[in-house]
């Protein structure tokens, strides 16, 4: 029997019904909880064949209770637990649905997207961009379940499949024609022993390419330059800083040392869109998609929800919606995006991430800091030389935010904690927000 570990709508179910109905496996179902909507989606898959509901707890003992030969993992469950360190101990089999999709449909055109920030606004354009041109899907870590599109039709389709480092853990044969990682910066200190620990996992993208594949490198990341010397595929490096395969001028994007794009046309902000824009060229120009419809594509995106979403202006007071931002850097990069007085509103959940490395840039750039949830006293306390006004709840700090607010002030959510203490999803607390500017 195969074990599906963490059952959720996001991966496991269209994964199950995969196994059950295609395969006629027969599955076990764990997870810590055991809600109604799980329960509702046991019954539902139930008459594709059986399965055992193991829902409410994750004994070591289920692997000998039900002889398991494979376990299905999802990404939010964390391989130090005892049930997968008895498992990897006794030699069984650890996958998840990415990777299995991949030994599935090993055929299949796979553009694999990573980074710690921007990942989903590349996957997001360089969709765009193909769809020009191609039949293309995007999945993964963007929210969209990968078995969603098992069936033949898809068979032609380039998959962009966006990857968090939780989905790399269990990449084993997963063998991308175009991989890149975005940028990688502190993360999930709270899952990875360290920095390192970490970024190890992000190379995982670049295992199984070789010379006719193409990997991405960012020369302005120190980890992911050093892993140039083990990469087998071929590499185009793109900067910011310096001039090489592709990179960034005076408001231009070159290829190949010849004017690619001038960014002055793009619909999104920030220095940090500019390297997203050379991302998805470079992806594009690869896959053979003609110029104008890069262009095209490349004028016309105007980003993606709760990632630096322009919200409304009220009283000449402008609202920028990124709930996405739940690092220290997506903080940083959302602040360098404007040069009007900021007030910020960040907050939430810890992931166990060093705060003070940006006190700097929030005392530069920022009016006043608004600080709610479980991270409002670390903020204030790390944050102490600029004006910071601890708020219980992301609803205050935005009812204090209005209170201080100048026209052509700018009211910027950017929490850099996660969503989980107050709202269930980082589009949660978004949509939130965006509900509390539209009623003001």
């Amino acid at each position: 029997m195969h074990l599906i570990l963490g059952f959720t709508n996001r991966t496991s179910y269209l994964l199950a019904h995969y196994l059950l109905q295609k395969k006629q496996e027969k599955l076990v179902i764990v997870d810590q909880q055991n809600t109604p909507n799980q329960q509702q989606m046991l019954q539902e898959l139930s008459h594709y064949g059986v399965i055992c509901n193991e829902l409410g707890g994750q004994e070591e003992a289920l692997l000998d209770k039900y002889s398991i030969q494979k376990i299905f993992i999802s990404p939010g469950v964390p391989r130090s637990i005892p049930l997968i360190q008895k498992a990897l101990s006794l030699g069984i089999e650890i996958l998840n649905d990415i990777e299995y999709f991949y030994q599935e449909f090993p055929d299949r055109t796979y553009i694999a997207i990573t980074g710690t920030d921007g990942k989903t606004t590349v996957t997001t354009w360089i969709g765009d961009i193909i769809a020009t041109q191609k039949s293309v899907v995007l999945v993964g870590n963007i929210g969209i379940p990968i078995f969603e599109y098992a069936d033949d039709s898809y068979k032609n389709h380039i998959f962009v499949v966006e990857l968090s480092s939780f989905q790399l853990e269990s990449i084993q044969q997963f063998h991308p024609k175009i991989s890149v990682i975005t940028n990688i910066h502190a993360d999930h200190l709270d899952r990875y022993d360290s920095m390192d620990h970490y970024a190890l996992i992000k190379k995982n993208i670049f295992t199984n390419q070789n010379s006719s594949d193409l990997a991405l490198i960012n020369k302005d990341n120190d980890y992911i330059y050093s892993f140039s010397k083990d990469i087998n595929a071929d590499i185009k490096y793109f900067s910011l800083i310096e001039e090489i395969d592709w990179y960034y001028k005076e408001g231009n994007i070159y290829s190949d040392d010849e004017v690619f794009f001038d960014t002055k046309k793009l619909k999104v902000v920030g220095i940090h869109n500019f390297q997203n824009a050379i991302i998805v060229s470079a992806v594009a120009k690869a896959l053979g998609i003609t110029k104008d419809n890069i262009y095209k594509a490349l004028t016309e995106f105007q980003g993606v929800a709760h990632r630096l979403e322009f919200v409304d202006i009220k009283n000449g007071v402008l609202f920028y919606n990124d709930s996405k931002a739940t690092t220290v850097q997506s903080i940083k990069l959302a602040l360098q995006a404007f040069d009007k007085p900021v007030l910020l509103l960040a907050g939430g959940r810890s992931k166990g991430m060093d705060f003070s490395e940006i006190k700097d840039i929030i005392k530069q750039k920022t009016k006043k800091v608004f600080v709610f949830g479980e991270l409002a006293e670390e903020l204030a306390q790390v944050w102490h030389d600029s004006e910071c006004i601890l708020c219980k709840t992301l609803g205050e700090a935005f009812e204090s935010s209005l209170f201080h607010a100048d026209e052509q002030d700018v009211v910027l959510l950017s929490p850099g904690g996660t969503s989980f203490d107050e709202f269930s999803s980082y589009t949660d607390r978004g949509d939130f927000f965006i509900n509390l500017v539209k009623n003001k």
